[in-house]
């Protein structure tokens, strides 16, 4: 399990146009459609048209959504559970606003990390010059507070969370 807890200063985000923060982040603001697809909420969950198309430039190939999954057919291994909570507080001059990021993986190393470094910090990926994670690394200045890598170890029975047990290493 990984964990990382940070702020950012939303004033670079909060003054961009509607248009340019979905281009940031590879999806319509309103509908949360993948912004290569029609911005109507049917479409949220539907594939995005690069995954057939991986010449389709319609989310940007340095959108936050295509640099983190860019869902080509040798990338199911690096897939991983993740979910993002809203962290909001008191600030000097007003409210700080943040996310708590959490996600599961088998391997910190090949999935986690792997696409942290290799994808939305490498300004080459997926092609030559496409630049570094938009949304990250040239919109929201970030401060991380706090997080850590979490050994969760396996349940037996997924209805019975205290039935954990440590892999079996001598299969």
């Amino acid at each position: 399990m990984t964990v990382r807890v940070s702020t950012f200063d939303t004033t670079p985000w909060d003054d961009r146009t509607q248009d340019e923060q979905e281009l940031a982040v590879g999806r319509f603001k309103v509908s949360g459609a993948s912004r290569d697809l029609q911005d109507e909420s049917r479409f949220l969950n539907a594939e995005p048209a690069y995954v057939a198309n991986q010449g389709n430039v319609d989310v940007p190939l340095d959108a936050h959504t295509r640099k983190a999954n860019p869902r080509r057919s040798d990338d199911a291994q690096r897939r991983l559970f993740r979910r993002g909570y809203p962290v909001v507080g008191a600030a000097p001059g007003g409210m700080q606003r943040g996310l708590a990021f959490i996600s599961f993986a088998r391997s910190i190393s090949t999935q986690f990390e792997f696409i942290f470094r290799a994808w939305l910090r490498n300004p080459d990926f997926p092609q030559q010059g496409a630049g570094l994670d938009r949304l990250l690394f040239n919109v929201l200045p970030e401060t991380v507070l706090c997080g850590g890598y979490y050994f969760v170890p396996p349940v037996r029975k997924s209805n019975e969370p205290w039935t954990w047990a440590l892999p079996d290493t001598a299969a």
